[in-house]
């Protein structure tokens, strides 16, 4: 499972949220929260690190005891710590997501700020 979220969760949703950041700064021309952004960022980040590599360790616990013909519950018994750490990532993941929106809403209700760059403006 652990890599099929780095895939879509690692590269996808960062790059769509990188490409919201940017896109939606010039829709609406206002700049969002710096601030926000930055605690949206490494909330996002070290909580993906920690959920992707607790879940490859208890993937690699449980594949070990399969192979070794240990029963289920023991496996699952001795996974449980990781996917606890999972679950605290996640959570910080989450609240990485919850910022984000917090910091669109600021954004798209603040009246408008100094001008923020078109893609298609000619500088001189």
């Amino acid at each position: 499972m652990a890599h099929a979220h780095l895939a879509l969760l690692g590269f996808s949703s960062f790059m769509e949220i990188g490409a919201m950041y940017y896109g939606l700064e010039r829709l609406l021309k206002r700049k969002f929260n710096p601030t926000l952004e930055l605690y949206h960022y490494w909330l996002m980040t070290i909580g993906f690190i920690i959920f992707w590599t607790s879940l490859t360790a208890a993937g690699l616990i449980q594949a070990a005891a399969k192979v070794y013909e240990i029963p289920y519950v023991a496996s699952v018994q001795a996974a449980h710590p990781y996917m606890v750490a999972r679950s605290w990532g996640g959570f910080m993941i989450i609240t990485g997501q919850w910022i984000f929106l917090y910091n669109l809403y600021r954004t798209a209700t603040a009246p408008a700020s100094k001008a923020v760059p078109s893609l298609l403006a000619q500088e001189s």
